[in-house]
């Protein structure tokens, strides 16, 4: 297989080299050099800046030595490739600096969202802080207002327990586990057709101050009746105690 043999420096290998020519070291008597396929002359020789001037058998079968004519001599060659050395630099330098603030500019841009929403919480919870303010003042005044009234209240809510015993027809009245329990007397209600007077009983009506089984339950104490179910405790009071209040109902 054929092959050419160049005499060439240091700085013509290293241009070489940055071409990606593929070249292997070689040394013919004195003269320093590189051993180069045909395949790759072409890139090699744009790569020396040069053209081949002459052919030459060498004692070595299949090589052949080439003499270049360089389109510029080795020490402009040398400075060319000190001028593309520092160019390269220059870009590299260039390329980093970018990179580092493509780098720097992402951080600045994710600080800054972080401040704008660092802000808005900051707002949110200025607002939150403040209504909470107004809220704990405001039960503090309403609190101080209702230690003060107190007794009172105490005083007044003994009045309505007094005033409930003094209704006609009630005789007594309990009060356990939230639950009101107001006894009557034998209660007796007049049929508006026939002026005909009738008993309906003693009661139990129990008052849930919670709200529960809607507010209040019926319990008749002397009998049951049956009405349009069985066992009922008057005519509007079902079974379970709860009543037919009609438009009342929210009132309880």
């Amino acid at each position: 297989m054929k092959s050419y043999f160049i005499a060439i420096n240091e700085d013509a290998k290293k241009r070489l080299q940055e071409a990606e020519v593929s070249f292997c070291n070689f040394n013919i008597g004195d003269n320093n050099g590189v051993i180069i396929n045909p395949d790759v002359i072409r890139p090699a020789l744009e790569a020396l800046g040069a053209e081949i001037d002459k052919e030459e058998k060498t004692q070595f079968a299949g090589v052949f030595s080439l003499q270049l004519l360089f389109k510029v001599s080795p020490e402009e060659l040398a400075e060319i490739a000190l001028h593309e050395e520092e160019e390269e630099f220059r870009q590299s330098r260039k390329r980093y600096t970018s990179e580092c603030s493509a780098r720097f500019e992402k951080t600045l841009r994710s600080t800054q969202e972080k401040i704008s929403s660092g802000a808005e919480k900051i707002s949110d919870l200025q607002k939150t802080l403040v209504r909470s303010i107004r809220e704990v003042s405001g039960a503090e005044r309403k609190l101080a207002q209702m230690e003060t009234c107190r007794n009172g209240e105490l005083d007044k809510y003994g009045q309505e327990f007094d005033k409930l015993l003094a209704v006609p027809g009630i005789c007594n009245v309990k009060v356990t586990d939230g639950v009101i329990k107001v006894f009557s007397d034998t209660l007796y209600c007049v049929d508006p057709r026939s002026g005909s007077k009738h008993e309906i009983g003693a009661f139990r009506i129990e008052i849930y101050t919670n709200g529960a089984n809607d507010g209040v339950r019926w319990f008749n104490l002397s009998h049951r009746i049956n009405g349009y179910k069985e066992k009922m405790h008057a005519p509007h009071v079902f079974p379970k105690g709860n009543a037919c209040l009609g438009n009342t109902a929210e009132i309880f």
